[in-house]
């Protein structure tokens, strides 16, 4: 574990002096589908102020919007990394279970990339109890 934060400690004096040049460019996000939101009839009335607009029943998300959010959490990221937080990487989508595994090993912070058991971050000593009462 010791090892495990100093890398990470390592890895975000990188990032500091870096401050995220390797964030997307807003021609890559569009490029790579970023803008693509939920159809209409999923849609979660508090992300109003973030969908540019609506095509063929679909939102698209404000670019503009997204990358300065996204800038943000990694400026959190490493405010808690640095202050000795720790963090917890989940996608259990297919298609990131790959990135969030390599990611995670190479930052040397917990991840999931199966089932994600709801309640697990919010409502820890439920789970605990619950696993004590199975064993």
């Amino acid at each position: 574990m010791v090892v495990a934060k100093k890398v990470v400690k390592k890895t975000v004096k990188k990032v500091e002096k870096k401050e995220f040049e390797k964030l997307p460019s807003l021609k890559e996000m569009l490029e790579a589908g970023v803008h693509f939101g939920h159809s209409i009839k999923r849609r979660n009335p508090r992300m109003d102020e973030y969908v540019y607009a609506t095509k063929s029943g679909v939102q698209i998300f404000d670019l503009v919007q997204t990358r300065a959010a996204l800038s943000d959490a990694c400026n959190y990221l490493v405010e808690v990394i640095a202050q000795g937080g720790q963090i917890l990487l989940v996608g259990t989508k297919a298609q990131a279970a790959e990135t969030i595994k390599t990611e995670a090993d190479r930052l040397g912070v917990a991840y999931i990339t199966t089932h994600f058991v709801g309640g697990l971050s919010t409502n820890a000593e439920h789970i605990y109890t619950s696993v004590d009462n199975l064993i």
